[in-house]
């Protein structure tokens, strides 16, 4: 049977003590900043951060969609020859993942180590795209496999692949992976419902908003805690945290939607929200 995280054993008062610090780092008041390059048109998402608060996304110009990474200023990531380019991740050492659309407009994940784009795709893949990277370099996303019908995650480690397909679906996609090597990300079901899944030391274990029609999870940090966003019937989208067995809800002041992505050991977290006037602007909450 599958674990369900949010039910769990009794704690000792050491372990409980511990969760509660950890717990206290979404619970207390937070600043909201919005991240949005120059020539942005409204539309940019913040999809990774490291721990020395360097985050990664992409936004669109009017023209075409580019990654980019800010540290303290923006840079604008594309790969080579490529007609869209998406910043997914990046670990301590600044080093990012992500994923492209070539000429043909079939997608490739990519490692960028700062001077030298590497292509990630899987045997057999007709499309990749790369999700998020840890530190010692293992990069996790999903494929479509050569019938084209069904989406597998994959751990990608220096050109060696791992398939990762959650045991309760159809389809897996891998996005959020940790120090730890846990790997958390979304599967569906054979009626076509998206719940979410974090696979802690090998087991994987639903993640399942309270009430949604739908969950996604995307970033997962070295406590175990996860993000992503909880869907209702007509698509709206709150972002949230688990942690220590408890849902928050992390919903930009004033949004109409919005989903979180990434979050590090610190408890900033990531993401995107829609404003009133429809348009999609980066975010990055902190403590």
């Amino acid at each position: 049977m599958r674990n369900i995280i949010g039910n769990f054993a009794a704690f000792t008062i050491f372990r409980l003590a511990i969760l509660l610090v950890l717990t206290a780092s979404f619970a207390s008041a937070a600043t909201w900043t919005t991240i949005d390059p120059p020539g942005s048109a409204g539309l940019t998402k913040v999809y990774g951060l490291n721990s020395t608060g360097q985050l990664v996304g992409s936004f669109y110009d009017g023209h075409a969609i580019h990654g980019f990474l800010y540290d303290g200023g923006y840079s604008t990531i594309d790969v080579p020859a490529a007609v869209m380019t998406v910043c997914t991740g990046i670990n301590d050492s600044a080093q990012i993942a992500g994923y492209y659309w070539d000429s043909s407009f079939v997608s490739h994940g990519f490692f960028f180590d700062g001077s030298t784009f590497t292509t990630i795709d899987p045997p057999g893949s007709l499309l990749t795209v790369a999700g998020q990277i840890n530190n010692s370099t293992k990069i996790v996303g999903y494929y479509i496999d050569s019938s084209g019908a069904h989406y597998h995650g994959f751990v990608w480690d220096n050109g060696a692949y791992t398939t990762i397909d959650d045991p309760g679906g159809t389809d897996t996609r891998a996005i959020g992976i940790n120090s730890n090597g846990n790997i958390s990300g979304v599967y569906s079901k054979q009626d076509g419902v998206e719940l979410g899944f974090a696979r802690i030391n090998g087991s994987f274990r639903d993640v399942i908003y309270p009430g949604a029609a739908g969950t996604e999870v995307w970033g997962i940090n070295d406590n175990n805690q996860v993000v992503g966003a909880a869907f209702n019937n007509v698509n709206n989208s709150v972002g949230f945290a688990l942690v220590a067995g408890q849902y928050k809800p992390l919903k930009y002041p004033g949004s109409k939607n919005s989903a979180a992505y990434d979050a590090n050991n610190l408890g900033n977290v990531v993401g995107y929200y829609e404003n009133s006037f429809g348009q999609k602007l980066g975010f990055l909450r902190t403590r």
